[in-house]
């Protein structure tokens, strides 16, 4: 059928239940265990789902990853519709970042499907993608300056929070907004390469922050408030997160180190530097996340960088 920007797509009709979409056999036995799998594709559907909700009523499709290696079967579901901010066609966005794991490795079998809409529904799908991202320790972050939109980027909850697509720092490019927040703990995160992640090497964070309210007015926060609060002051931080850790999660929570006044009306800079503990170092999977804000108001992300600083 008609697909975006002139192309084609696959549509998925008479389908009887959830996972009963496109699907393509994968490939895999050149991915090792670590290696980072991005998949991305366009979506649609006949009614309209609903981004933010896990109700199988009315959820948008969902990009799934499975894999069977002597009858260990996991099903992974690795992409997702991050921004309510559509293609002028209808056309939505789903992606995401997979670390591959040793149960994937030279698998029997290694599926990619879209799951999770109404089966009464029709899906349409196009442009669909999956690859391994290249191991960058020297810098970190996947679409940094959002120039690709919402890409390689997710929420930290998905039925607790929106993301949206706005203009970048200075007028330009892209940014994101992340808002209708429910909780302080409720905004933006990217999977990083853990391979990265050495005892004591050193890593410089620097991104833009602004702050907006309902309204989309500027709002201003307290630099030295350094406290995580629902209804608080604190200004934006930085975490990197560790998970599957040998010791436990390690959850590294960094303010910034520029100690500025705050603009409620422009873009702020945000820089500050840290060093790979041992117990990070020991965590099968790492992200950055961006939350820990008063939960009525906006945050707005832009030019997000980690870049090696040894």
């Amino acid at each position: 059928v008609p697909g975006p920007n002139g192309g084609s797509a696959l549509k998925s009709s008479s389908r009887g239940w959830y996972d009963r979409t496109q699907a393509q056999i994968l490939n895999v036995d050149c991915v090792n265990a670590g290696d980072r799998i991005a998949f991305s594709a366009k979506i649609k559907s006949d009614a309209t789902c609903l981004i933010y909700s896990w109700d199988g009523n009315v959820r948008c499709n969902n990009l799934m990853f499975h894999t069977d290696k002597n009858n260990v079967r996991e099903y992974h579901r690795v992409g997702y519709i991050t921004a309510d901010t559509p293609d002028e066609d209808g056309w939505h966005h789903v992606h995401g970042i997979h670390v591959h794991n040793e149960n994937g490795v030279k698998p029997n079998l290694a599926k990619m499907y879209f799951a999770d809409a109404n089966p009464s529904w029709d899906v349409y799908t196009a442009d669909v993608k999956a690859y391994v991202l290249e191991k960058n320790c020297n810098a970190l972050i996947e679409n940094p300056d959002m120039e690709q939109k919402d890409l390689y980027w997710t929420y930290t909850a998905r039925d607790r929070s929106k993301v949206k697509v706005i203009a970048g720092a200075g007028g330009s490019g892209h940014a994101l907004r992340v808002y209708d927040r429910d909780h302080s703990w409720r905004g933006i995160k990217q999977v990083l390469d853990p391979r990265c992640f050495v005892a004591a090497e050193e890593f410089t964070i620097y991104a833009k922050f602004r702050l907006t309210d309902n309204s989309l007015a500027g709002v201003t926060c307290d630099p030295g408030y350094l406290v995580n609060s629902l209804d608080g002051a604190q200004c934006p931080s930085v975490v990197i997160y560790g998970r599957k850790c040998a010791s436990g999660d390690v959850y590294q929570q960094m303010w910034n180190g520029l100690g500025a006044a705050w603009d409620p009306d422009g873009w702020n800079y945000y820089e500050t530097s840290f060093a790979v503990t041992g117990e990070l170092a020991a965590c099968e999977s790492v992200e950055v996340w961006i939350h820990q804000i008063n939960r009525s108001w906006n945050i707005e992300v832009d030019d997000v960088q980690i870049y090696a600083s040894t």
